[in-house]
């Protein structure tokens, strides 16, 4: 894994060359293809139908790092590890907790994946349920779904149905020669949906979950915290566990405290939502983004999701910022601009608790689809409830992720700065810290969950590279209004966007 890279040592650091390969987002495929049926549907308007202006609104230092290249995968970001000595290339994503990939003997598992299934080890050990690691969630589900054969069956199921289903399995994962630890993982036996058509071998969680793998790594005592960072770019970044790489911030790190909402997401209060200036805000209650699930920060998926009934307001914003219903960048809706157009269009700016805020330019909430064609990546969900600010929104800042601190870290960033031959790392990047909000009807559960875990030492710092959509750097505002035109796409499309985060109800309940 590690010698088709440049690798350089120094005390405490191992530094590796970055792959510069960056394949496609299957998620802009996904809106291509949106594109090209609509096409098909009507010739004779080339797919676009004038919309007037006048449309009314519808409907510390570190002890230790190491640095490992990853790649772009299919609308989402992954990296490459070591598994029992296999390469694995897996889907980071911050919107699940569960770690699984492909092993022998799936049948009609998908034929995309880069690499073979994965092959039982001397080393390689199933888990029976009463010898897992991990622990009962809050609401007392046991970490195995039932017991077959003394194995452990382990899966997750999303609402638009796709799933996994998978055996408990243990063994050795490395993240450099000197960082490894071993880890429980799904033997995925069985797949549906989304998972079949990924060129990656499976997918590794990053959520408030036991059997993540920055707490699988804090539990077998290779890094100090349950702390870790991602700092996203359009062509790479950097995925940082049990400290931050201050270096590479530009502003100093805010913080907004973590929700309980039952889930297991990393949820944040978002307060409002402007369109351009900070004072133009949608005017709707901040209780419609942080019903049921909530907002969430989910880098596994791609784009944004904003609930059904701020889409009006949106609307009513937007025009606002630009003088005009033109333009509106939600989802389904494709117009004709140049790059300057686009580069001339209002930022979107998510506020938080705690005066911290996240801004999507233009460039991020339009993706191009055509020649001179783009289409808005903004989505409004009808169900399940929630706001979810996928990579799109995530991209260019470094964002914190703090368990035992409660809080999530927001700093804009350097994110895809050259890596260093030595990093030093915060274990703890200090700020403002918060306690957790019980839910007093949990109490015994919550209880459970505050059992001490073991102390631990190290930090583990790796690149990733995020998914690029393909198009130029915009250039300067335009001097002249675009002409604008608009298509919406039947729902025979509907569902195609790359995400995880809709697990069913019974999956993604918060775990202690």
């Amino acid at each position: 894994m590690w010698g088709a890279h440049a690798a350089v040592d120094a005390p405490n650091t191992i530094q590796l060359e970055m792959s510069n390969e960056v394949a496609r987002s299957q998620a802009v495929n996904a809106l291509q293809g949106r594109y090209r049926y609509h096409r098909s549907m009507d010739e004779e308007l080339q797919a676009m139908q004038t919309l007037s202006d006048e449309d009314p609104v519808g409907g510390e230092t570190n002890e230790a790092t190491v640095e490992t290249a990853l790649r772009s995968g299919s609308g989402s970001h992954t990296i490459q590890v070591l598994v029992g000595g296999q390469q694995r290339e897996l889907i980071i994503d911050t919107g699940s907790g569960k770690t699984a990939f492909v092993c022998v003997g799936c049948n009609n598992c998908g034929s995309k994946r880069r690499h073979q299934p994965f092959v039982l080890t001397d080393n390689t050990t199933y888990v029976s349920c009463d010898r897992s690691m991990t622990f009962q969630t809050s609401r007392g589900e046991p970490a195995c779904m039932a017991c077959e054969n003394g194995k452990c069956r382990y899966g997750q199921t999303y609402v638009e149905g796709d799933h996994w289903s998978a055996y408990k399995a243990s063994d050795m994962m490395q993240l450099s020669p000197s960082f490894e630890a071993r880890i429980e993982f799904g033997c995925i036996y069985e797949q549906s949906g989304v998972f079949l058509d990924q060129p990656s071998d499976g997918i590794m969680g990053f959520s408030r979950h036991p059997d993540s793998i920055f707490e699988q790594f804090y539990r077998q005592k290779v890094t100090h915290s349950r702390i870790f960072s991602q700092c996203l770019t359009e062509g790479g970044g950097m995925l940082t566990i049990g400290g931050v790489d201050l270096a590479r911030h530009t502003e100093p790190v805010r913080y907004t405290p973590l929700r309980n909402t039952g889930y297991q997401y990393w949820t944040v209060t978002l307060q409002s939502v402007s369109v351009g200036d900070p004072s133009n805000t949608l005017q709707v209650d901040s209780t419609e983004y942080n019903a049921d699930r909530g907002c969430v920060l989910d880098s596994g998926t791609t784009f944004l999701y904003m609930p059904e009934s701020t889409k009006d307001a949106f609307r009513l914003a937007w025009s606002r910022a630009v003088g005009s219903f033109s333009f509106v960048p939600q989802s389904d809706t494709f117009y004709s601009m140049t790059t300057d157009q686009v580069a001339a269009l209002p930022d979107i700016c998510f506020w938080f608790k705690n005066d911290v805020h996240i801004c999507l330019p233009s460039s991020r909430y339009f993706a191009q689809v055509g020649d001179g064609v783009y289409t808005g990546t903004i989505f409004f969900s009808p169900g399940p409830r929630a706001t979810i600010l996928g990579a799109s929104v995530l991209e260019g800042h470094d964002v914190i992720y703090d368990v035992d601190n409660h809080r999530v870290g927001v700093a804009a960033a350097m994110c895809d700065q050259p890596m260093q031959a030595a990093v030093e790392l915060s274990l703890d990047p200090g700020g403002q810290k918060f306690h957790a909000e019980f839910d007093y009807s949990e109490a015994p559960q919550w209880m459970l969950a505050g059992i001490t875990l073991l102390a631990v030492a190290g930090l583990i710092n790796a690149i990733w590279v995020a998914a690029a959509t393909e198009g130029e750097e915009a250039p300067a505002r335009p001097t002249k209004p675009a002409q604008e035109t608009t298509t919406t796409v039947p729902n025979d499309w509907q569902g195609e966007e790359f995400s995880f985060f809709l697990m069913q109800e019974d999956d993604d309940r918060q775990p202690h």
